[in-house]
């Protein structure tokens, strides 16, 4: 019996990733007075990156690649950061 839960949804992967990604932005955000980062995350650049990155770690958790610890850790800071170098 597979007791497995079921991958995290891309409404929790993106409030994680929102988390991580503002204080590695804050300071140039205030610098150049850019947009929040929660508005970021609604351009189509954001949305494109963040969906991407959400599909491959949701195949690798339903394939018993990576848990769900690494799922909302890892997957996550990997798309924090690259969207903090887009940002």
């Amino acid at each position: 019996m597979n007791t497995r839960t079921p991958a995290p949804t891309i409404e929790e992967f993106k409030r994680e990733t929102i988390k991580q990604l503002e204080p590695m932005v804050e300071t140039l955000r205030k610098a150049r007075n850019l947009m929040p980062v929660a508005e970021y995350m609604e351009t189509e650049e954001a949305q494109e990156a963040l969906k991407e990155a959400y599909e491959e770690a949701v195949r690798k958790y339903n394939s018993g690649e990576i848990s769900r610890e690494i799922f909302m850790d890892d997957a996550v800071s990997s798309v924090a950061y690259c969207l903090s170098l887009m940002y």
